[in-house]
């Protein structure tokens, strides 16, 4: 009753009350049969006189559809229904029940639920397994499960073997929901049972089942214990699936904690006992763990991750689909190779999604976040983040790596919450004892411990990773090292390292920003150029940081500089000012309006009376302007302001310096440094370019921004990574498009398309094109709006995004 509202239901049921006892039969019955009413099922369950019914259908609570009969509201059938007292209620669910027995039912689902109702164990043991795995079959493995659950309640009322298959199945489709805790239960239930039956086979497949459930949970110890038992009770039963599947969930254990020649021993065993038998879902987790233990080891794992997914695919095996796009996008993320990730991201999600593999899902979310914290996309990571921990499972494996970029990315923007996060990432790495996630978290500890200044607690962390990092890749052996420096450690450094964290060692500072910066991980390369004793990287450091708001490591940076002697020091913005999407002071903000405005000198130092000539150079300055008489113009070709959005830069503008051009009967172009202040480290140097053009005209266009590296030479439009910060806006005015992509870190321009079908030219989209086109690999940033038109596009205002 708590779902529906208290007037709703008072309602429906002052209603009811006027009904004749007849009436208010059918109606219980018809509102307990559920959304379904056929009125020959009515009929045999209450006789259904034709008064009743007409009753009931002029007092407006069931109405008729063609076929049979229905209630005009859900929520006035979910109102009768609860209001149906206990005794009666199981009374008419076990008479729909044998209603639809005779006639014939098939729907298990259907069955179940008046079974359930009727408290018929046999029946619900009969119809809510069949229920469930039909459910499983089609995705819905939340309906599978509720189905297991309802048949468990009268697992007492049949054997140990039957109630031992039970707990398997639910323990499997509760793990796939993250409930793990859940399938921990019932596995170990299942495991008695499976001893009290003396079957050892089965006893052997539920003890692997658990040790993949316990180390989900993070009793890492207990489920490498459970592994090993399942094995030793059943290689003397000889080769089987069962034994198969023990050999590759061990393999998978050993995977994760950087045990990677046993794990590819194990998991060849496991392909060669199920290759012949046919069992392709075991074989597809096999070859998964074969090729993540292949990409620590620093060999080609490609192909193999391929024919894993290749094979879970063709098997129709959700689970281990699920795990092969999970595992695919993580490697791809650790190794930097962001883009090729992208289409494993986004198809894991949709299939995933649609299946409800809730684990998965969030695996694949808590994965995104790794790759968004990397290429400097912290406020989207940390979007993410906090939802997944909102609205994700309880598991540790679920929260570790939401919990790990929250604290991080806090720790480095100095914000509150950095150990609550770490804490209880730290208890559930060390718990599960996998080395995969103990390094990395400890290493993330280091940091916040070293930005607050605790060198010895930082140590500590550090050398707490070093001692579970032996087998890690190349990546992971590269951070350990840094890291080892970094904090003063007196053990021996890791050998074979990335190239840029060997460029760090070796003190080749710019060298290292310079490849971390090419692979797109902006605060990589900030950390490099801090080890640097020189100014030049010093400074640039800082400037990357600007536009992270990396705060706390902001404050590292200057105590540096000035332990160097270095002066000048950039005191860096306001807090007004670092929210600020340009990075433009509350007062540049409003200067930079009056100029869109068209204002001349005179009539901003009239509006603005505190304003001083210089801060007016300042801002002068800032917005590319060369003079001080007016705001300086520039033409550009594709007609005068009203014909149409703006085109190409007519040859006679230096698009850098646009004010060389003088035109007021054109759009006005306004090229603006401080962006490149803000974002430039970004852009590795490249021109950012804002152009303003007079785009009051029937299009109506807004704002178009578009941020990154060019995927595509040919300039198809496409576009890469975003500039934290600065988000495209999807633009659809008259046919004139500026569309995203399905990821709102990909965009892509598309001319316009006429009514005969054909793709018409459109020079403002070419002319965002060729911005792209001509820049280098590092990428350009432009914003599209309009002269008084800037107001209502979201830049002349405080709005601006």
């Amino acid at each position: 009753m708590d779902e529906i509202p208290a007037s709703a239901r008072d309602a429906v049921l002052a209603r009811t009350a006027r009904l004749d006892a007849g009436a208010r039969t059918v109606l219980d019955a018809a509102a307990l049969i559920g959304t379904r009413l056929e009125y020959s099922l009515l009929e045999s369950v209450t006789d259904c006189p034709p008064s009743a019914v007409d009753e009931l259908l002029a007092a407006g609570l069931l109405t008729g559809d063609g076929t049979g009969l229905k209630f005009r509201h859900e929520i006035a059938r979910l109102a009768v229904q609860d209001a149906v007292p206990a005794h009666r209620r199981g009374l008419i669910h076990a008479r729909i029940l044998d209603a639809l027995r005779a006639s014939g039912g098939d729907d298990d689902a259907r069955m179940a639920f008046h079974a359930d109702g009727a408290g018929d164990g046999p029946a619900v043991l009969r119809y809510a397994p069949g229920a469930a795995q039909r459910a499983a079959e089609l995705g819905a493995h939340r309906e599978a499960a509720a189905q297991y659950e309802r048949a468990l309640r009268f697992s007492g009322e049949t054997g140990a073997a039957e109630a031992a298959r039970l707990y398997d199945a639910f323990g499997y489709e509760a793990s796939l929901l993250d409930r793990m805790q859940d399938a921990v239960g019932a596995r170990e239930r299942a495991l008695t049972l499976w001893r009290q039956v003396g079957d050892q086979r089965r006893e052997g497949d539920t003890l692997r089942w658990l040790a993949c459930a316990l180390n989900a949970a993070s009793r890492g110890s207990e489920g490498r214990a459970a592994a090993e038992a399942a094995i030793a009770l059943l290689e003397p039963l000889g080769p089987g699936p069962e034994l198969a599947s023990a050999y590759s969930s061990l393999a998978s254990l050993r995977m994760v904690n950087y045990q990677h020649a046993e794990a590819i021993e194990l998991a060849h065993r496991a392909v060669a006992i199920a290759g012949p038998l046919g069992g392709t879902d075991i074989v597809s987790d096999s070859l998964n763990t074969e090729a993540c233990s292949l990409q620590g080891i620093g060999r080609d794992w490609a192909p193999t991750m391929s024919r894993a997914l290749d094979a879970a695919l063709s098997g129709g095996h959700e689970a281990q689909v699920g795990r092969a796009y999970v595992n695919t996008y993580a490697m791809y993320v650790e190794e930097k190779a962001f883009a090729s990730g992208e289409a494993y991201y986004a198809d894991g999600v949709a299939y995933c999604d649609e299946r409800d593999l809730t684990s998965y899902s969030i695996f694949l979310r808590s994965q995104r976040t790794n790759m968004l914290e990397k290429t400097g996309r912290w406020d989207e990571a940390v979007a993410i983040a906090g939802d997944l921990l909102i609205r994700g499972g309880p598991s540790p494996g679920i929260r570790l790596c939401p919990l790990n970029r929250l604290g991080t990315i806090r720790a480095r923007r100095g914000e509150p919450g950095v150990w609550e996060c770490l804490d209880e990432a730290v208890g559930y790495a060390d718990g599960a004892g996998e080395a995969q996630n103990i390094v990395p978290v400890r290493l993330e500890r280091a940091e916040a411990r070293w930005l607050e200044g605790d060198q010895a607690a930082a140590l500590r962390e550090v050398e707490l990773a070093h001692d579970s990092g032996a087998g890690a890749d190349h990546w992971g052996r590269g951070a350990l090292a840094v890291w080892l420096v970094r904090t003063g450690s007196s053990r021996e450094l890791p050998r074979g390292l990335a190239e840029p964290y060997q460029r760090q060692i070796d003190g080749d500072w710019a060298g290292a920003a310079r490849f971390w910066l090419d692979l797109g991980c902006p605060y990589e390369a900030v950390m490099a150029l801090l080890d640097s004793p020189e100014e030049d990287d010093l400074r640039e450091a800082l400037q990357i940081l600007t536009g992270l708001r990396a705060t706390a490591v902001i404050r590292v940076a200057r105590k540096k500089m000035r332990d160097l002697g270095i002066r000048s020091i950039p005191a860096g913005p306001r807090s007004a000012t670092r929210e600020h999407p340009l990075g433009l002071t509350r007062r540049e903000h409003e200067v930079l309006d009056l100029l869109v405005d068209g204002r001349t000198n005179a009539e901003i130092a009239g509006q603005l009376f505190h304003l001083g000539q210089d801060r007016r150079s300042s801002r002068l300055g800032r917005a590319g302007q060369a003079g001080r008489a007016g705001p300086h113009r520039g033409r550009v070709r594709g007609g005068p302001a009203g014909a149409g959005p703006c085109g190409q830069l007519a040859p006679d503008v230096d698009a850098e310096r646009p004010d060389r051009h003088d035109d007021p009967g054109h759009p006005r172009l306004v090229v603006l440094p401080q962006v490149r202040a803000v974002l430039g480290a970004h852009l590795a140097g490249e021109h950012v370019i804002v152009i303003r053009g007079d785009l009051r005209v029937a299009t109506q266009l807004q704002v178009a921004v578009r941020v990154g590296q060019v995927q595509d030479e040919e300039a198809d439009g496409r576009v890469g990574p975003q500039v934290p910060g600065l988000l495209p806006r999807c633009v659809q005015r008259d046919g004139h498009r500026v569309a995203l992509g399905q990821e709102p870190h990909l965009g892509e321009l598309r001319p316009p398309v006429g009514p005969d079908g054909a793709q018409r030219a459109d020079l403002r989209g070419q002319q965002v094109a060729m911005g792209i086109r001509n820049s280098t690999h590092h990428g350009v940033l432009i914003v599209v709006v309009g002269g008084r038109a800037a107001r209502s596009a979201g830049v002349g205002n405080r709005q601006v995004r």
